[in-house]
Parts: C-alpha cells; structure tokens; sequence
C-alpha cells in the first residue's frame, strides 16, 4: 500500500528525533542544537486554525531565542504553497531539495549484513566517513539515543573490514530506510544492494511491508541505484530558510 504524504512525513519526524520541539496549531518545531536542518526546523504538518503570518512569527520568535535561525521543510502538503508564499516575501529561500521513494514490498533476495549495536555502527560510520568536527559522533548519538522506534543498524564487512553501513526504523508496516553509505572506492560492486537487501530482509522479519528512503535530488547515482531496487519517486521535499 503506498503510504499517504502526511504519514511518511510524520514517520520522518520520529526517526530523527529533536531534542526539544513543540507542537503550534498543527505545526511541529523541532529545536536541536547544530548540524542538521531535518531536526532543527518547522515542519508544518496540518493546516491549523490560526493566521499563517501569526504562525510564522511565532516560529520565528521561538528560533530566535534559542539563538538559532528559523527553517521550514515543505512538500506537497495541502497550504505549503502559501506558506512558502509568505516566507518568499519576508526573504526566505529554497534550499536543499530531497527525494523521498519508496517500495511497495520489502521482500529481497538473501545478503549478508553484520548487524551492531548503536555505537558499535556509529564507530564504524565515524571512522569510514570521517568528519571535520569531533562533536559530530556525540550529537548524533544523543540524537539517536532519542529514538522511540525500533530500529537496526548494520554494516557490510569484509574480511573484518566495513566498506559501507545503514540503519533502518520501522514505524508499524512501513521501513525507513537511513544513512547509508559506501566507501567511494568500493561502489559499484554490489555493496550498496547487498545493504539494502540485507536492511530489507530484516524489515521483512520485524513485520515491515512496504519500505522509504530519502535522497538529495541532486545524487543521480543514488538514484538510479534505488530505481534499480524497486523505489520509485513519492514526492519532494525541501526547505525554506532566511537568506544569509
């Protein structure tokens, strides 16, 4: 069954959980310190009852006095024309278009996966995609730590060497797929598919049916390598934020 916008939206919601947030006439405000605009923005999830120019501001206000800048995520949801509308007009912009897609099944074909625990994975996701700022590993360990959902967190080893790793949550029959990565001198051989195959089948085990994930618009190989697995294009999402 292909799930409604609304739904995989809320579901994106509680796989990267905020450290703060606040719920304002159907409108969630996800406060987090540094690094992502996924848990650090507005994400109008319905339409609500009040004035948007009110809404706005009181989004804006709540950003500004946890000394932080006041994003939104839209999509194809019912008003987000006219929000973002609003938002143009006070100097916001369009930034960082992502796809998500899904899969109507998640039955696949047997791979071998090595499944860890949480900081067993994020070690290994730190130390084959290292990043500039040490705080990073930590953030997101709080992050996750926050997670209500049950999730896994697998990697493909060789020879006791990991070459690429993901994570999966699930929120009742729906898999959602996360973080995946390959070390750029291995791709295109197969270890990208053996991971999603390998995150599949234990969806498949947990009672999962259908299955997302989520890509920058902008990565075409991404893309035609989940095409080549069964997903296909839901909808468009992207956020609006102040100009600098």
């Amino acid at each position: 069954m292909v799930k409604p916008i609304r739904l995989l939206e809320e579901t994106y919601a509680n796989i990267m959980p905020p450290f703060e947030h606040i719920l304002y006439d159907g409108w969630l405000l996800r406060f987090t310190r540094g690094y992502a605009t996924n848990n650090n923005s507005v994400w109008p999830l319905y339409e609500g009852d009040l004035p948007l120019e009110s809404k706005i501001a009181f989004c804006e206000a709540q950003y500004a006095a946890r000394g932080s800048s006041c994003g939104f995520r839209l999509s194809g949801l019912p008003g987000h024309k006219a929000i973002e509308a609003l938002l143009t007009e006070r100097g916001y912009i369009s930034d960082n278009p992502n796809l998500v897609m899904a899969r109507a099944s998640v039955d696949a074909p047997e791979a071998s996966i090595t499944e860890l625990i949480m900081d067993e994975w994020l070690e290994i996701a730190f130390r084959i995609n290292p990043v500039d700022d040490p705080h990073i590993g930590d953030w997101k360990r709080q992050v996750l730590a926050r997670l209500a959902l049950p999730g896994r967190y697998a990697a493909v080893m060789r020879d006791g060497e990991a070459y690429a790793y993901g994570r999966s949550v699930r929120q009742g029959d729906l898999l959602c797929i996360e973080d995946l990565w390959t070390l750029p001198e291995f791709r295109s051989q197969g270890l990208g598919t053996q991971l999603i195959h390998g995150l599949l089948r234990l969806g498949l085990q947990d009672g999962a049916e259908t299955a997302c994930l989520a890509v920058n618009e902008s990565n075409t190989g991404a893309r035609r390598l989940y095409e080549r697995l069964g997903f296909v294009d839901r909808y468009l999402y992207y956020y609006v934020i102040p100009e600098a």
